[in-house]
């Protein structure tokens, strides 16, 4: 029969303890004696119990630390109200953080499980972080003459001056796993799929491995360990439209997972989800009435060719990211789809994979061609909206045009155009109060009504815009 290691060390601490006290034998003569025991007991009971007789019938009395861990060590079901000075081992499957209490005090709650059961505990002071560092999850420890007492009608475990802990080895995933499905302390086990720097962190892009459902976590820079799989403890969870948000601060736990043999196919189908990343060429953008506004992009699918996405972004910092890369082919990370509707995250980030500048624009009137188009059309509406952050304009341009043959609505965000039309840089708009710039802004759309233009725009029949302007001139 196999014979696990912790077995063959609880042997070796007797043999060490036996050689100490009776130095005519050899260690050849004891591990003979122990196999003796064995066979004597027809083979049903461990080494490490035979090993004990065997101490005992030679007149040799062990200490706490020598004895095997089988007989000194309880079981979590076993543990009760009243108990001091006991050891319990267990995987350790939830660490808050070194934690502050309203009163200033630091603190730092874990809990452990085992085949039995699951139990709680907290460390307090200098234990919290001397104790604590020790606590990682999934990590099997053994708590050394610790009590037991009862908080809230359950039992808790509690240090004392003399206790102590010692890792014993670090579980397989899978027991992890079962451990927090089965008692749902907190703690989740995410896959990284990818990760990217943020300002003042790191976002993580992966999979839950209890749900096997697509996650987001936001760590602070302090937290963010560079492995596959990631354990997050003490983070504040949001679960919304599939997408499951973890947002953890500094004292949160968030530890390297080792990961098995076999394991790294979990949830193999959810890492194909767009969260984790697609390609899109950034067409345009339109600004809702306060903050964020709706993204315009082009993707490629093998049923339809190109068609027109949206993204919806609620945030002006989102979208002054993505204003950036107007005209370029960028890889999305950090969307999800709803309703065929892409929506940020709080992680959204777009690369810039190569700019497309086209190689020539073809006369076409709006009917057709798709692609790059010079036509003459006139004006039969125009509007704008304009904010500024930090600064820096947010704008778009959005117009009704017809060529005589067909009406299109367009959208530009071109500073080019904007120049052109409203006869001011973009950038001196944010120079003006807003009630004056909307009256300046509104002059001009009237002004321009009935007005021909020559464009040239980016043609892609869409459902709400078909043209992304890239220059005009008054005709």
């Amino acid at each position: 029969m196999e014979r696990a290691p912790s077995e063959d060390n609880d042997v070796q601490r007797v043999v060490e303890e036996v050689l100490r006290s009776r130095p005519n034998l050899t260690r050849e003569q004891i591990e003979r004696m122990i196999d003796e025991k064995v066979k004597e007991f027809g083979g049903i009971i461990r080494r490490d119990a035979a090993a004990l007789i065997v101490a005992k019938e030679l007149g040799v009395v062990l200490s706490r630390e020598s004895a095997p861990s089988s007989l000194t060590v309880l079981k979590i079901k076993d543990l009760a109200s009243g108990f001091r000075g006991v050891d319990v081992e267990g995987l350790v499957v939830f660490n808050s953080g070194l934690k502050l209490s309203p009163t200033g005090k630091k603190y730092l709650r874990f809990a452990i499980a085992d085949e039995t059961g699951i139990i709680w505990g907290v460390l307090w002071d200098e234990q919290a972080e001397s104790i604590g560092r020790a606590l990682r999850v999934g990590t099997r420890v053994r708590l050394i003459k610790v009590s037991i007492r009862k908080y809230r009608e359950r039992n808790e475990i509690y240090f004392e001056k003399s206790s102590s802990v010692k890792p014993l080895a670090q579980s397989e995933l899978t027991e992890l796993l079962q451990y927090i499905e089965r008692h749902k302390p907190g703690t989740r086990v995410i896959k990284v799929v990818r990760s990217v720097a943020k300002a003042g962190g790191r976002c993580i892009y992966g999979v839950s491995l209890d749900g096997c459902e697509p996650a987001v976590v936001i760590l602070p820079a302090t937290t963010a360990p560079e492995a596959d799989l990631v354990a997050t403890s003490g983070c504040s969870e949001l679960s919304k439209k599939s997408i499951l948000t973890i947002r953890c601060d500094a004292p949160s736990q968030v530890s390297a997972v080792p990961s098995g043999e076999g394991e790294v196919s979990l949830c193999m189908r959810t890492q194909s989800n767009e969260l984790f990343g697609f390609k899109a060429e950034v067409l345009g953008y339109i600004l809702f009435r306060r903050e964020g506004g709706r993204v315009y992009l082009a993707t490629e699918n093998n049923r339809d060719g190109i068609a027109v996405q949206h993204l919806v972004v609620f945030r002006d910092t989102s979208l002054a990211m993505l204003a950036g890369t107007v005209g370029k082919v960028c890889e999305i990370v950090g969307a999800y789809s709803v309703d065929g509707t892409f929506r940020e995250s709080e992680c959204l980030n777009a690369v810039v994979i190569e700019s497309k500048h086209p190689s020539r624009y073809v006369f076409s009137k709006f009917v057709g061609q798709v692609g790059h188009i010079v036509n003459r059309a006139a004006v039969v509406s125009l509007n704008s909206r304009i904010r500024c952050l930090n600064g820096n304009p947010l704008f778009h341009i959005s117009m009704v045009l017809d060529d005589g043959v067909a009406t299109l609505r367009g959208v530009s965000n071109s500073s080019r155009v904007f120049e052109k039309i409203y006869s001011m840089h973009v950038k001196e708009a944010c120079d003006h109060t807003p009630s004056a710039l909307e009256k300046i802004l509104s002059y001009v759309n009237q002004e321009l009504l009935g007005r021909d233009v020559l464009l040239k725009a980016r043609m892609i029949p869409g459902d709400q815009y078909s043209l992304f302007v890239d220059d005009v001139a008054l005709a």
